[in-house]
């Protein structure tokens, strides 16, 4: 039993992920965008704080391709994270 644990650890812990949460569709309150010296603007990185688009939803930063990085109940929790 032992042995079969060891080797099914890495699919029982690919079931524990954390869940998904989807882009908001609310204006953004706040953005700032990096700009990065000698480059193009194609390489420049834009964040965008969403306030929550439902009444449990949290809020989200999200770059320029609505990819969620970072999700909270308040603004301050996701500074955090």
């Amino acid at each position: 039993m032992p042995e079969l644990l060891e080797l099914n650890q890495e699919w029982s812990d690919s079931l524990r992920t954390t869940p998904i949460i989807p882009s908001n569709n609310t204006s953004p309150t706040a953005y700032v965008i990096y700009y990065k010296p000698g480059t193009s603007m194609e390489d420049n990185i834009s964040f965008f704080v969403r306030p929550p688009d439902g009444a449990n939803r949290p809020y989200t930063i999200e770059d320029a391709a609505r990819n969620v990085l970072a999700s909270g109940k308040t603004v301050e929790d996701i500074s955090v994270e």
